[in-house]
């Protein structure tokens, strides 16, 4: 009975690894000396860049990483070693991670669809009525506003409380998703309404590794003077800008694929649901696994990695794709990059509003002398 035991305490441990796909043994904590860190790095199997990707949950061996994908994680390392801020650069590092070793579920990482109808209308339904009431309370700057650290209240994006439907709409969608993701999911958390305000924003982020697997942004209704997409990633790195029109519902990998929205919203409303599952079959990837995962070196710049061949990648490795997306947009509203608004980056801010920044908004002139084309 004994030997029993101890035979399957060795297949738990040699299960729980990340050359299985899992997460491994030993799980970070906040403050972790970096001692600890690093032994847990090696008790838990990873390695830097990563040997083996996986898919599914349970997971499944799925082959190294495609070049190209490989190639946009190291501008994304580069310019993360370049960073002069510690803690910015290691929430950077700890998101890159997560991106790199979750494991994928489908053949691109997003899909975009439509919702069924009548989902739809009962959605529709409750955030004009939703919407109509907050309306009538605007001179009121906090209430019936979704206050967030960095935006002023006069730009908050307005949030209307439907639990009970978002929950409706969170069971009744989840054999959608199911079906796209091919794994059996577990209900993790429906939000919203969001209703985003003019100048609105979305930093470059992944989301929660517990409970935000499996996604969907159903977009309910705009009143937008130009479209307002979102930037997704696909498994091989590339940036594809997404619009929604009221009905679009975006299927995404949210833990795994890098995404936001730059382009300033232009318009008075953008509303939306944001609705996440997470696999059943024992899913325990946490934040705190990614501290381990974050490789011994991570505090060098590119030029001082010591291995030859990995310090040649990163000092030849191009603008990250997200940060490639968002310049070239500046660019073409005809802003010079040393007087556009700088890249937003706040990882405890991921909603932010560009009215914020003075001269931004509702002011031609000043907008002019900064370098612009284009008023918001």
């Amino acid at each position: 009975m004994k030997a029993l035991g101890v035979l399957l305490a060795c297949l738990v441990c040699v299960r729980a690894h990340y050359s299985n796909g899992y997460s491994g043994p030993i799980r970070g904590v906040n403050a972790m000396p970096e001692d600890e860190r690093l032994k847990a790095y090696e008790a838990n199997g990873h390695s830097w860049p990563p040997a083996e990707t996986f898919k599914s949950w349970p997971p499944v061996p799925n082959g190294p990483e495609t070049e190209a994908y490989a190639k946009s994680r190291d501008a994304i390392e580069a310019w993360i070693r370049r960073l002069d801020d510690s803690q910015r650069k290691w929430s950077e590092w700890t998101t890159l991670v997560q991106s790199r070793i979750m494991p994928s579920f489908t053949e691109v990482g997003f899909r975009k669809t439509r919702a069924p109808d009548d989902v739809f209308q009962r959605l529709n339904d409750s955030y004009y009525k939703g919407l109509e009431a907050l309306q009538k309370v605007e001179d009121d700057k906090s209430r019936n506003k979704e206050l967030l650290r960095g935006v002023s209240p006069e730009n908050a994006p307005w949030f209307i409380r439907q639990q009970r439907l978002n929950d409706q709409v969170m069971s009744e969608c989840k054999p959608l998703l199911e079906e796209w993701s091919g794994v059996d999911l577990v209900e993790g958390q429906a939000y919203g309404v969001r209703a985003y305000r003019n100048g609105s924003t979305l930093i470059n982020h992944v989301d929660r590794s517990e409970t935000h697997v499996i996604s969907f942004i159903l977009h309910i209704a705009s009143d937008v003077d130009e479209p307002w997409p979102i930037q997704i990633e696909d498994h091989d790195g590339n940036v594809h800008s997404v619009p929604l029109t009221p009905g679009d519902m975006l299927y995404y990998e949210s833990s795994k694929q890098y995404h936001a929205r730059f382009s300033p919203m232009k318009g008075r409303h953008y509303g939306s649901v944001f609705v996440h599952y997470y696999p059943t079959a024992a899913w325990n990837w946490t934040n705190m696994d990614m501290t381990t995962a974050v490789p011994m070196d991570w505090t060098l710049p590119p030029e001082r990695v010591r291995d030859p061949a990995r310090r040649a990648a990163l000092l030849a490795a191009p603008e990250p794709p997200m940060i490639h997306w968002y310049n070239a947009y500046w660019l073409q509203k005809g802003w010079n990059l040393d007087d556009a608004p700088p890249y937003p980056v706040n990882l405890d801010k991921p909603v932010q509003n560009i009215c914020d920044i003075p001269g931004m908004c509702g002011n031609a002139t000043a907008v002019a002398a900064t370098g612009g084309t284009e008023e918001l």
